[in-house]
Order: structure tokens, then C-alpha cells, then sequence
């Protein structure tokens, strides 16, 4: 039986759109996977890449020792300092004694798509600052830049190209 050249041009076609994760009315994009390992005070942290620009859940930095504060009246959440209840070396060895979760699914790879982002529904302000943010799967994120622009040590904010590492040293909360 031979099929004829519109069927197969059919088929063809509903298997690039099922194949093609299609983007919803109000995403803004697409969250990409990324090889990049991000770290904070030598701690590894979770982050999204947006539009090339890493970006870390606003609970994230509560769990580092940062003071956020959410206001959900006014819809805003509040970064305002850092306070060291652990050292970065306990809370480094704490975060290894939880196993890492194994990926589900084939190996990702580098660029794609991963899940949407969206429009915040709250305002990230860092020390008064307001941060660029979205909203990743139920979370609002921040940009790691506009952190770093606010809470990193002199020369604390290091790209190494070879080994696609990010890392971020704080100054400490007495500014040293």
C-alpha cells in the first residue's frame, strides 16, 4: 500500500507540532537549560537561564542568609542584607548531604527549552534597589546581576568561560 504524498505531508506536519513546545498567551519566554554551574559564597545554588542572564529564586537567598521579606499587600518582596547565622562552609556542607535529584527523562542539552517564564506578580527590591525579576514555575526569581550589583564583595562576581562556572562572593554584613 503506498501512501499518498498529502498524508505523508500531514503526518509529517503533526509531528513538528507535537515535537514543538508551543509558547502560552502570557509567557514572556522560554527558561533555557543551562550547563553553568552557579555558586554563592562557594555555595551551589539553583538558577534559570533567561534570555542569557542567570536567575535565582527569591527563597533561595532567604536560604543563603539574606533577609526577605514579602508584603502581599503591596506586593513586594524585600531583600535587605545578609545576616551569617552559618558560615558558608556549614551551610556548604549541609547543602551536600542533601543527594542531588536524578534528571527525569533524556539528558538535556544546553539552550533548550525548558519551561516558561512570566510577569512577576510581586517587585523584587534589593536594599531599596528594584530588581529585574520573573516568575519561573510558581516562583519569583531574580537577576543574579542585579544581585551581584548590590551584594557582591570588590571583584566578587566571577565568569570562568573554561570550566562555565558563576560565582558570586558577598561582602560581609559589616561591609567587609
Amino acid at each position: 500500500m503506498k501512501a499518498s504524498p498529502t498524508l505523508v505531508l500531514l503526518l509529517v506536519l503533526i509531528m513538528l507540532v507535537c515535537a514543538v513546545p508551543v509558547r502560552s498567551e502570557n509567557a514572556c519566554g522560554w527558561v533555557l537549560y543551562s550547563d553553568i554551574t552557579t555558586t554563592v559564597d562557594g555555595m551551589p545554588v539553583e538558577t534559570y537561564n533567561i534570555a542569557g542572564q542567570e536567575f535565582i529564586p527569591a527563597e533561595a537567598l532567604a536560604e543563603l542568609g539574606f533577609t526577605v521579606t514579602a508584603d502581599e499587600e503591596t506586593g513586594v518582596i524585600a531583600v535587605s542584607g545578609r545576616t551569617l547565622v552559618n558560615s558558608p562552609a556549614t551551610l556548604a556542607r549541609e547543602l551536600a548531604a542533601v543527594p542531588a535529584e536524578a534528571p527525569a527523562g533524556p539528558a538535556l542539552v544546553s539552550g533548550q527549552r525548558t519551561e516558561e517564564y512570566f510577569i512577576p506578580t510581586h517587585t523584587v527590591m534589593l536594599c531599596g534597589r528594584e530588581a529585574l525579576c520573573y516568575d519561573v514555575g510558581g516562583r519569583t526569581c531574580v537577576s543574579l546581576d542585579d544581585v551581584a550589583a548590590v551584594f557582591a564583595a570588590e571583584g566578587g562576581y566571577v565568569w570562568d568561560a573554561e570550566t562555565r562556572e558563576l560565582s558570586l562572593t558577598t561582602a560581609l554584613p559589616d561591609g567587609k
